[in-house]
């Protein structure tokens, strides 16, 4: 079952002086309520404008909960590119903001996920047009621990067992590890809700296409709160986007499945770590001339420029190419029959 967690609320963090780990915590809800509130008011004037003179053209972009920060500095550093376009941001889950470019309720989206073959068929069949993926970055999938966790490294099959539906790693103690603090040495698994990016590409990345995380996953909305649960739970263990990797705890070492070489979280590059996606902006192939010229803006330096500074890896190297090629294009899950 479940724990009951605390509220990341950070009313419930009183006490923390403490505890240094809780205090960590209590700065972390703090800063991300505080980007939450200045994400929000950040848009405003920008939507004011829109409304108060006809004459701008407004693109809804929707951005991956992880992107989100990164989009709204697209956004406002757009406002000099084209002082006539405003870039109206929105987040969400990636595939409610796939979804709402299908839908027709958003004109671009950020997210880390391919198209599904049945969401390519909903855009021709709805708009009549292809979708068009344009890559704009990458970002390491970190696998972290509790700081006073001793397990020095990990791989593809480890985290299968631990993580999976079907995988029998439920103690540290099968690993070889006594962890300090874990009292029961029972292995506490976290992530983000279906239908983020994050967990999507992790289950699919390390359990394979239909395969299941555990049903006792603790849930939690934003790679922040997980990390922060981590750092507080010596028994955790959860997979997060690399930007949120914070004091308190520690990122795990993962040996790539293909050479059965171990790559060291820090300094690895894109290509020798496991666990790297790519970045996408995803739009109609028949988008308006003002959408495509912002597109086409997302893969300039000052662009790139800014995915570097939001903790992403740049796609296009300081060369001009692509760095990696584009990963297969995922299966859509097959059905799940009736009980």
């Amino acid at each position: 079952m479940p724990r009951n967690l605390p509220s990341p609320n950070p009313g419930s963090l009183s006490g923390s002086a403490r505890n240094p780990v809780a205090a960590s915590v209590g700065r972390i809800a703090l800063g991300l309520c505080a980007s939450l509130l200045l994400g929000l008011c950040a848009g405003l004037p920008d939507q004011l404008r829109a409304e108060e003179d006809s004459t701008l053209r407004v693109i809804r972009h929707r951005g991956e909960e992880a992107m989100v920060p990164l989009t709204r500095s697209w956004a406002e550093a757009y406002r000099t590119v084209d002082p006539g376009v405003v870039i109206k941001v929105q987040g969400g889950d990636a595939r409610t903001g796939i979804a709402g470019v299908i839908n027709g309720h958003a004109e671009v989206v950020s997210t880390s996920l391919l198209l599904l073959p049945r969401e390519e068929a909903l855009v021709r069949k709805r708009t009549g047009q292809e979708p068009v993926m344009v890559p704009v970055g990458r970002d390491r999938l970190a696998v972290v621990v509790h700081a006073d966790n001793p397990l020095p490294e990990t791989d593809f099959a480890g985290l299968a067992g631990i993580f999976g539906e079907q995988g029998t790693i439920r103690t540290w103690g099968q690993l070889g590890v006594e962890v300090p603090g874990c009292r029961e040495g029972k292995i506490a698994v976290y992530g983000g809700p279906p239908g983020s990016g994050s967990r999507e590409y992790f289950a699919t990345r390390v359990l394979g296409t239909g395969g299941e995380l555990r049903c006792d996953l603790v849930v939690l909305g934003h790679d922040l709160w997980v990390v922060a649960e981590v750092a507080r739970d010596p028994c955790g263990i959860a997979f997060s986007g690399a930007g949120e990797v914070m004091g308190g705890i520690r990122e795990l070492p993962l040996a790539r499945p293909e050479v059965g070489e171990t790559s060291p979280p820090a300094g690895s590059t894109a290509g020798e770590y496991p666990l790297t996606r790519p970045l996408f902006v995803i739009a109609l192939g028949t988008a308006t001339a003002e959408v495509r010229r912002y597109l086409d803006w997302l893969q300039t330096p000052d662009a790139q420029e800014l995915v570097r500074r939001a903790g992403f890896l740049p796609w296009v190297t300081e060369t001009g190419g692509e760095p990696v090629g584009l990963p297969a294009p995922p299966v859509d899950p097959a059905p799940v029959a009736p009980p």
